[in-house]
């Protein structure tokens, strides 16, 4: 693949040091495009190239995905886009590699994954929208404090659950910083 396709996937590294592929399609001294760890930050690249880099955290959660659509390549970077970059890929003359550089075995990935996926689409047809991140989230809304008094308020809130198993709860005190919260709610994911 050189065009019209996206990687992507949820990773929690537990090192971010050193170098560690996360996901690549061909061989990264020589061709194709994909996603790497690299001494504390996430970076796309085509070949050698990074062209978009951003912040990696150990212990957290992050949704990549690099995607090439119509001859621009794009780092998402939890649904927003990182950089991008109309370098051609060189076609990958080697297989995909998840979580290893199958050319250099020291660039092994540290991390936990999850939800990986590589997809192809119509020439100027992706939308953040196909991203798995933002398939189904749950949708929440609330409104300001009503029937404030100097010990209680009223707090209301919806949340609709779509199609993942919801937490929800509310954060309340006498500054921004809260200090109390509700007791969780668990909705099931709703049909």
């Amino acid at each position: 693949m050189t065009n019209n396709f996206g990687i992507e996937f949820w990773v929690n590294p537990t090192s971010t040091s050193g170098g560690q592929s996360l996901a690549y399609n061909g061989n990264p001294a020589l061709n194709g495009a994909g996603i790497y760890l690299t001494n504390g930050s996430y970076q796309a690249r085509i070949g050698t190239t990074a062209f978009a880099t951003t912040t990696a955290t150990a212990a957290t959660w992050i949704h990549l995905a690099f995607v090439r659509n119509n001859g621009t390549a794009t780092l998402y970077v939890n649904g927003t886009a990182a950089g991008t970059s109309t370098v051609n890929p060189v076609l990958p003359t080697a297989q995909f590699g998840l979580g290893a550089n199958p050319f250099d075995a020291s660039e092994k990935t540290v991390a936990y994954m999850d939800e990986v996926r590589v997809f192809t689409f119509t020439a100027g047809q992706f939308s953040t929208n196909d991203l798995l991140l933002n398939a189904g989230l749950p949708v929440v809304s609330s409104v300001n404090a009503s029937a404030i008094t100097g010990t209680n308020a009223t707090l209301t809130g919806s949340v609709n659950p779509t199609a993942l198993t919801t937490t929800y709860y509310f954060q309340y005190g006498p500054s921004a910083s809260y200090g109390s919260k509700s007791a969780n709610t668990v909705l099931a994911p709703a049909t």
